[in-house]
């Protein structure tokens, strides 16, 4: 800072490194004038704001000597400190992680401007992960930035414990009880979504009328969608995800399985939150293990069990029973049996406890079906879909329809399987076969089946020979992390779940075993399963044994994946995952009904998969392994605030200087864009080097800034290039939330005002909302108006 008492004068010309420090004694307000005083150990001053103007003076500056290994890691501090424009993805030096190329290039996609971007990698290559660095750089180039992260609520633990754990960031959970909490903390009136950074919340949350109106009228700055396969559905959940992302400058998907050969899914998935009339192509990245070179060898094992003569005899009456339906069903009751009709078979093939119960059911209902609705069939208030695997709303409703047989008739087939299941579930084949499978190794295993109803007849037969731990989605997240941890810890060598486990489990570290009960009817949830210890990490072979029931009734699911597989590598390429996601009554239809599928269409307008950023991304990641090696040989500040010295090597005749000074080239919004180091020798003619003269000083000075200033108008160039995209950009953005808020005319009420007082504060919300577009935009055009900073001298080597 400046005042009325000069500087002592210096003796020399030499270099002289001192830093002004000042402490603030006493602050004084009088109205509209504030009184500064200030003082250092030389002297006071004091300043009256807004007459006096206070500024930060350039510090005078001496030299400080250290020893040699401390200038060397000053130096290994600063070269990790500076950084480029467009390679610096700079929250990965510090990240707990391994610093892997392909995890950067979504990150570096989204930096350069990229606004929608599809990662459909194989299961277990760490979706996670990039969307984590995704996050973590918008929150490092915009203080202040707000993300939105969708995903099932049984991953909401998982997402915050990976955002604090390895990048630092803390989130909050988009529901009822988060809300709560924010209202809590709060001030009165507050929007509880405007006071957290980063909220993870769930689609079948969020999709809720009231929840979507209550969020605030801002754009997102990224959205990340996780298992976004299960938003391209036509549904609500798919609506109010893609109303959400029209309004976010950035969304990313993250998906395991892109393609379901369903080409409407797939559209809705490459266009979710695309901007109507704008130029807004997805980018998509999607790598293979073998593609990566990160190949753990998987020997997967089909076991076809034969059933016994009780669970043959089973399935005979099924399909007698499936033909009998469809032979009296007519019209609309088609896709009602064929509902009915796989739900039935789905749960025959999975085991006859659950075939057993589902019977039960069905056969209440229609004992019941002109009086008192059953006790199971009242309304459920899951939230979340994708979190159960009980009877869920779609299978209730299978239980409930009429499919057009006399309920005498039906009654009479109902009891006579009921007999056969019940029969047949004293001695299931397949558990037998997996209780075998357990006993001839002391390897941990994870065991999935689709159904809870076949999960505790699972655990009750196999938990007298094996320590067991069970997760289902009947359990409160609490009691799933305490099983998970008996299986990690290794107080459980066996761990059944259901498909509530399927997703965001990290098990390679205590597993490479995974046995499947049954097949899935959505082909996808194969792959899930088997990426739980099939992940980044697992060092030894995975195993996967997959048990299918050797029966008619199961010989037409296989038919259907090769099916699906074909259509999907006719669109996407023969390095396509081979685990899709089709939908439910497609399989239906497939399976059931016997419909032939369509062969792959020949041309569909799907976007190409990405490569630009690989190379780009193996020199960033190149460059931030480099940062944290470097990092790690010093543990101070990144700016010293003085300038050290030393002398390496033994003394000469002759010595050689190096002046190493740092810079950095800002915008005019005040953000750093770019720092680097410059560093220019002197040849001192003198033999004895008592100081280095100032103007061998500024000389250096002024050729770094000469440097610093050419970079930032080359740099100022590249980004100008961009300003109007970005700009245009937000406009389509801005008027995309304008259309969902809604301003058009209004017929006022009789006895009430209630409309118009709605319209006049729709109005407000525009209005408040195009000002926040005209700042941004202000912003976007300042920031390619780029200025280099007065070099500063970091550190002098004497060789």
């Amino acid at each position: 800072m400046h005042s009325d008492q000069p500087p002592p004068p210096t003796t020399d010309d030499s270099v002289i490194i001192r830093r002004e420090r000042w402490r603030v004694d006493r602050v004084q307000n009088h109205a509209d004038v504030i009184r500064l005083d200030v003082s250092n150990r030389r002297r006071r001053a004091t300043f009256l704001v807004p007459f006096d103007r206070a500024r930060a003076s350039a510090p005078r500056e001496r030299l400080h000597r250290v020893r040699p290994r401390v200038v060397v890691a000053r130096l290994s501090r600063l070269l990790a400190g500076s950084h480029r424009a467009r390679h610096a993805i700079q929250s990965a030096a510090a990240a707990r992680m391994a610093i892997l190329p392909h995890q950067f290039e979504p990150a570096l996609a989204l930096a350069s401007g990229v606004r929608r971007v599809l990662v459909a990698d194989e299961v277990g290559l760490g979706k996670t992960i990039q969307a984590g660095l995704a996050i973590a750089e918008c929150v490092r180039r915009r203080p202040g930035a707000r993300v939105l992260v969708i995903a099932p609520t049984s991953l909401h633990a998982q997402w915050q414990t990976e955002l604090l754990e390895r990048l630092g960031l803390t989130a909050a959970q988009g529901d009822r009880a988060g809300l709560d909490a924010e209202m809590h903390n709060g001030a009165f009136g507050d929007n509880p979504w405007a006071l957290q950074s980063i909220w993870i919340a769930s689609l079948d949350f969020l999709k809720q009328p009231h929840v979507l109106d209550g969020l605030p009228h801002s754009l997102w700055d990224l959205m990340v969608v996780d298992e976004a396969h299960e938003a391209c559905g036509d549904s609500a959940r798919h609506r109010a995800g893609a109303a959400l992302a029209r309004r976010a400058r950035a969304v990313m998907l993250l998906t395991a399985t892109p393609h379901s050969g369903d080409a409407t899914r797939f559209a809705r998935l490459t266009s979710f939150g695309a901007l109507d009339g704008a130029d807004d192509p997805v980018t998509i990245f999607r790598r293979t293990r073998r593609q990566l070179g990160a190949i753990v060898a998987r020997r997967v094992r089909w076991r076809r069990v034969a059933p016994s003569l009780q669970e043959a005899a089973a399935l005979d009456a099924l399909l007698a029973f499936e033909r009998r339906v469809l032979h009296a069903a007519s019209g609309q009751r088609i896709d009602d049996a064929a509902l009915l009709l796989s739900v039935l078979r789905k749960r025959a093939l999975s085991t006859m406890a659950a075939f057993a119960i589902s019977i039960e059911r069905r056969l209440e209902w229609v004992e019941r079906r002109n009086g008192q609705a059953p006790s199971w069939l009242q309304p459920s208030l899951q939230f979340d879909e994708g979190a159960s695997d009980g009877w869920q709303d779609r299978d209730l409703a299978a239980m409930c329809v009429d499919v057009g047989l006399s309920p005498a008739l039906e009654r009479t087939w109902l009891r006579r399987l009921r007999d056969f299941a019940v029969r047949a579930a004293r001695q299931e084949r397949k558990i037998a076969h997996l209780v075998a499978l357990t006993e001839r190794s002391r390897e941990p295993v994870v065991a999935f089946t689709e159904f809870r109803d076949s999960l505790t007849a699972v655990v009750r037969q196999l938990g007298p020979w094996r320590p067991v731990a069970s997760i289902h989605g009947g359990m409160p997240e609490s009691e799933q992390r305490r099983a998970r941890e008996r299986f990690l810890r290794g107080e459980a060598s066996v761990l059944v779940a259901t498909d509530v486990a399927s997703q965001g489990l990290n098990l390679q570290d205590r597993a490479r075993w995974v046995v499947g009960l049954e097949l899935p009817w959505n082909p996808c949830r194969l792959e899930q399963r088997a990426g739980r210890v099939d992940r980044i990490g697992q060092r030894r072979p995975v195993h996967v044994t997959w048990l299918t029931t050797a029966h008619a009734a199961g010989h037409r699911i296989e038919q259907v994946f090769r099916d699906r597989v074909r259509r999907a590598r006719g669109v996407i390429g023969e390095d396509a995952l081979e685990m899709t996601v089709p939908s439910e009554r497609a399989i239906c239809a497939d399976i059931i009904l016997g419909a032939a599928v369509p062969a792959a269409p020949e041309s569909i307008g799907s976007p190409p998969i990405s490569k630009k950023w690989a190379r780009l991304a193996r020199k960033a990641a190149g460059r931030e392994s480099r940062v944290r090696e470097l990092q790690t040989r010093w543990r101070g500040s990144i700016a010293p605030a003085r300038v050290e010295w030393c002398r390496l090597g033994r003394r000469r005749r002759a010595w050689r200087v190096a002046l190493i000074f740092t810079s950095a080239i800002h915008d005019a919004n005040g953000e750093a864009i770019e720092s680097t180091l410059a560093c220019f020798t002197w040849n001192p003619t003198d033999a004895v080097i008592v100081a280095v003269p100032r103007v061998v000083v500024d000389h250096a000075r002024r050729g770094a800034a000469l440097v610093a200033a050419r970079r930032a108008r080359r740099l100022g160039r590249r980004l100008g290039r961009a300003v109007g995209g970005r700009i245009a950009r937000e406009r389509a953005l801005v008027a995309a939330l304008v259309d969902d808020i809604g301003t058009g005319a209004v017929q006022p009420g009789l006895f009430d005002r209630r409309a118009v007082q709605r319209a006049g504060q729709a109005q407000q919300i525009v209005a408040a909302v195009q000002c926040d577009a005209d700042a941004e935009c202000d912003a976007i055009a300042r920031s390619a108006a780029l200025s280099a900073s007065t070099p500063r001298l970091a550190l002098v080597l004497f060789a």
